[in-house]
């Protein structure tokens, strides 16, 4: 839009929410003077956001990405408050369940929006990826090593494939469970049955995907559920527990199977049986495949937060500034 230019503040080294980076993008928010404060969590940065945008008199915006209730003590409280504060112009969910959730819930003073994500440029990552005649017998797990991201449940998922002699699970990702996680699947005997691939390049990633037969995703919760949006526009079918934005990213029977959140051993044989019945397979793969080809549905947060602001009044009142 004319006149109007935006810019992301970085909260540099250390983990969001603690204080000192609070402290920061509090300071460089109320340095910037900015007239929209778009915050991308419902938790304490929300928290310092909001009081970033009443020293500074700005309009505030709230993306909530992930499940409201993830956060704990003062951050949650910080971050409904920065929701239901009368600076707040816009509420963005990035799931129906998350906008349903923070409806009935937390009460904000504006209707909650939910926009879905761009997949522009995946769907052109995508297209670069030459495909393979034949997929792997391979199980894929994409994700961060940490109890959130269910890793607890890969050697359950590693020993039922090792026992139906299926295929082999191959692990991106590294964190602080890595050594825990080696141990598990040394004491299931499934340690030889896995690819520990660590971090990966992107392009590596969406190749991994293309090339794998399924994608096995057993977090505990999820907000938007990125991996299950790549996994099904490379065409790979997902088994998934029925947690957050999983449910509502993956259509159980269509593209893939759902199971009921902590379920271990039935997460771990649906992923074994599904390894080795073709037909179930190729039923799910057509599924998935038939998303890249379909046209975006739902605006996405770009959509969702432009359309707020000429709704609100604030484009309008930047190009009568600039007029």
């Amino acid at each position: 839009h004319p006149g109007i230019s935006a810019r992301t503040v970085g909260l540099g080294q250390g983990r969001v929410g603690t204080m000192s980076a609070l402290y920061r993008a509090y300071r460089t928010l109320v340095r910037e003077r900015p007239d929209v404060i778009v915050c991308m969590q419902t938790g304490p940065l929300a928290a310092a956001c909001w009081l970033a945008a009443i020293a500074c008199n700005a309009r505030l915006v709230i993306g909530a990405t992930s499940d409201p209730e993830a956060g704990i003590g003062i951050g949650r409280v910080g971050g409904r408050a920065a929701v239901r504060s009368r600076r707040t112009i816009a509420v963005l969910a990035c799931t129906p369940a998350v906008a349903d959730h923070l409806t009935t819930q937390w009460s904000p003073r504006v209707t909650v929006h939910t926009y879905s994500p761009d997949t522009s440029a995946l769907r052109a990552e995508l297209s670069a990826v030459e495909p393979l005649e034949r997929r792997r017998a391979e199980a894929l797990f994409v994700g961060r090593l940490t109890p959130v991201k269910g890793v607890d449940m890969l050697p359950a998922i590693a020993a039922a494939l090792a026992r139906g002699g299926v295929g082999r699970l191959a692990i991106v990702g590294d964190g602080p469970l890595r050594d825990e996680l080696v141990s598990s699947l040394e004491r299931e005997e499934a340690l030889e049955s896995v690819d520990l691939l660590g971090s990966l390049e992107h392009s590596e990633v969406l190749a991994r995907m293309a090339h794998a037969r399924v994608v096995v995703i057993p977090s505990r919760a999820e907000g938007v559920a990125k991996v299950a949006a790549e996994a099904l526009l490379s065409g790979t079918p997902v088994v998934a527990f029925d947690v957050g934005g999983l449910a509502d990213t993956v259509t159980h029977g269509r593209d893939g199977l759902l199971v009921p959140a902590g379920a271990r051993d039935t997460l771990a044989q649906t992923v074994a049986d599904l390894m080795s019945d073709d037909e179930a397979w190729t039923a799910l793969a057509t599924g998935a495949a038939a998303l890249r080809e379909a046209p975006a549905g739902q605006p996405t947060f770009g959509d969702v937060l432009a359309e707020r602001l000429q709704a609100t009044g604030v484009l309008s009142e930047r190009s009568a500034e600039d007029a």
